[in-house]
């Protein structure tokens, strides 16, 4: 029988980081929505959690591998660069280029200076 499954899951995703997540947000939920008073928003609760079970279920037998992977990394990027900014936050801004949306770090406390994106080039003035 654990063969017969390793043989059905090879080539497939399997279960991910960002599969996991949305497993856990959707039990979490379903198990909320039946403390809700209101009916029809502890039913629309449900059907949520119920379509992210299966997102998440889907997400483990696809056998688009190239394309789970990048959601996988994108949505791990997210929380990096959310915890990289939160811990250098005393030291250093945050900048979004206004021409190409590119991120640029700026050390804090050097007043009014102008801000060169690595990207694209474009120049403008920040306070940092």
């Amino acid at each position: 029988m654990r063969y017969r499954l390793q043989r059905f899951f090879w080539g497939r995703n399997g279960f991910d980081a960002l599969a996991n997540t949305v497993m856990v947000a959707s039990l979490v939920v379903m198990i909320a929505s039946g403390f809700i008073p209101i009916p029809i928003l502890g039913l629309f609760l449900y059907m949520v959690s119920f379509a992210g079970l299966i997102y998440s279920y889907f997400r483990c037998f696809s056998r688009n591998l190239v394309r789970r992977r990048q959601e996988n990394f994108r949505f791990k990027e997210f929380f990096r660069v959310r915890k990289l900014k939160w811990k250098e936050r005393k030291s250093y801004r945050y900048f979004k280029c206004p021409h190409c949306k590119a991120w640029m770090r700026v050390p804090k406390g050097r007043g009014e200076i102008t801000v060169t994106c690595r990207a694209c080039r474009f120049r403008f003035d920040k306070k940092s």
